[in-house]
């Protein structure tokens, strides 16, 4: 990984959230999973499905296959992860409510920093 990546800094003290549901599984538990373990963001919806470890089909005869777990996802903050149990929302609502739960956050958040003088404009 680059010590430096090109582009505009998104920066650390702006409200992050993300949105997730039962149906939210793997590569994108995981993001959820590390930006709620390093303070990052606020996860906002439904439990996720619970799928950490990656696994592979394996043909065992023509009509038997199994699905054979080949790793194990460990978070290097938390050192576990979310198997089974998935990634446990912040704030828990539904999925259908998710998105304008994580509106009325960011607006509060955002009138917050207004009124404690802080100027948006100028973060990074």
């Amino acid at each position: 990984m680059p010590d430096w990546v090109p582009g505009k800094r998104f920066g650390s003290d702006k409200p992050l959230y993300v949105l997730t549901s039962k149906r939210t599984f793997s590569a994108a538990e995981a993001l959820a999973y590390s930006l709620q373990a390093m303070g990052r963001a606020t996860i906002v919806g439904e439990v996720t499905g619970g799928g950490a470890h990656p696994f592979a089909y394996r043909k065992v005869s023509t009509h038997f296959a199994l699905d054979l777990p080949e790793s194990m996802s460990r978070h290097p903050l938390t050192g576990t992860n979310w198997q089974d149990v998935g990634v446990k929302p912040d704030v828990a609502v539904p999925r259908e409510e998710a998105l304008d739960t994580a509106l009325r956050l960011a607006r509060e958040a955002i009138k917050g920093r207004s009124a404690s003088g802080s100027d948006l404009r100028s973060l990074p």
